[in-house]
């Protein structure tokens, strides 16, 4: 008992949520997507962005994915239909607090004849840590009440 109380404290003082963004699809007809959303940052914590991807592109072909028109991350091989790759990037130093762009571009993907490139990313999340209604100094003192009630009861 004393143990299932001890991970309930623990799972609640660490919990960590997400920001979901859906799935950005580019092909020949729409070469670049953008996606504008507002963040808030916490100071010292570290942000990655993570997604899934994959598409139909040739060898001459690249993805461009931006945060904040900076350069975060090129998918330049071939790709191909069923080849799914996961991806997680450190995007702390590129995250503004406030508003943000995260663009997806296709380069050189008008320049097949009788070819219809496509690349899509999915499950696109940047991790957040919770914001708590209870401040950090309460949490500490409440978890020293718990060990001592866990301890001796």
């Amino acid at each position: 008992m004393k143990i299932l109380r001890i991970l309930i404290i623990l799972f609640l003082l660490s919990y960590v949520s997400a920001f979901y963004y859906d799935k950005i699809i580019i092909n020949e007809n729409n070469p670049e997507k953008e996606i504008n959303f507002n963040f808030s940052k916490v100071d010292n914590y570290k942000y990655n962005l993570t997604f899934f991807h994959y598409g139909n592109i040739k060898r001459d072909m690249k993805v461009e994915i931006y945060l904040n028109n900076k350069l975060i991350y090129i998918i330049d091989k071939s790709a191909f239909p069923g080849d799914k790759k996961f991806v997680s990037l450190d995007i702390t130093d590129y995250l503004k607090d406030g508003r943000n762009v995260l663009k997806v571009k296709g380069v050189n993907f008008n320049n097949s004849p009788n070819y219809s490139p496509y690349y899509a990313l999915d499950n696109i999340y940047i991790n957040h840590p919770s914001n708590s209604p209870i401040n950090l100094s309460l949490i500490l003192i409440l978890l020293f009440l718990f060990t001592l009630f866990i301890f001796y009861s």
